[in-house]
């Protein structure tokens, strides 16, 4: 056993790195998620004229779902920044940037909600 054995002593990715994995990709997921329902083009004048008869504001019912899953998604990747943090020991363990990307545009999102709306 040489000293190589045990610097590469792990043989594939274990339940920290999948779970690391598994947010990324749920974060990607629901980041177009939030973009179909912030860029939602408008949907046929006489549908919007009941609506607003009714006292529905479209934009902001779409926003408040974009809201929630903005803050699903800023729990998602924080837990999964978390993770990368205790997992991150070894010189080749690397940092999703995606991660970091998406915390910080849902933190950007949900203070837009907050002021705005």
């Amino acid at each position: 056993m040489g000293d190589t054995e045990k610097a590469y002593k792990r043989k594939g990715p274990d339940r920290m790195v999948m779970g690391i994995n598994i947010a990324v990709l749920v974060s990607w997921v629901l980041i177009i998620l939030i973009g179909v329902l912030i860029l939602m083009p408008s949907t046929s004048s006489s549908y919007l004229a009941y609506r607003q008869r009714e006292g529905i504001d479209e934009a902001r019912t779409l926003w408040s779902y974009a809201f929630y899953l903005m803050v699903l998604q800023f729990v998602i990747t924080t837990v999964g920044i978390i993770i990368n943090r205790f997992r991150h020991r070894r010189k080749t363990d690397t940092y999703h940037r995606s991660l970091f990307f998406f915390a910080a545009l849902s933190l950007a999102g949900i203070i837009y909600y907050l002021v705005a709306m």
